[in-house]
């Protein structure tokens, strides 16, 4: 993680330990898993976040989308799909 406190009095950035590189692998692999979401249906990673990150149930996210409930399940399962193949093209 970057150290301003460090940056000043070295001149220079501390090395990116394995946690921090992960870390970093993460928001990339995410980014761009997003990207991807976002190109075949925006509602899929809206989906994904509401369910994923504020833990909200199916009919939840419905009513904040103004979709239907097997919509959220219709980009539930293409966010699977898409994560699946992401996971298989890139290890």
């Amino acid at each position: 993680m970057l150290s301003w406190d460090e940056l000043i009095t070295s001149g220079s950035e501390p090395e990116c330990d394995n946690d921090c590189f992960k870390a970093f692998l993460d928001q990339n692999e995410l980014a761009s898993i997003k990207k991807e979401m976002d190109s075949k249906n925006p509602n899929i990673a809206r989906v994904m976040e509401l369910k994923e990150i504020h833990d909200l149930d199916v009919h939840t996210i419905a009513e904040i989308l103004k979709i239907t409930e097997r919509q959220v399940y219709y980009c539930i399962d293409q966010a699977k799909s898409i994560g699946a193949s992401f996971k298989k093209n890139h290890y």
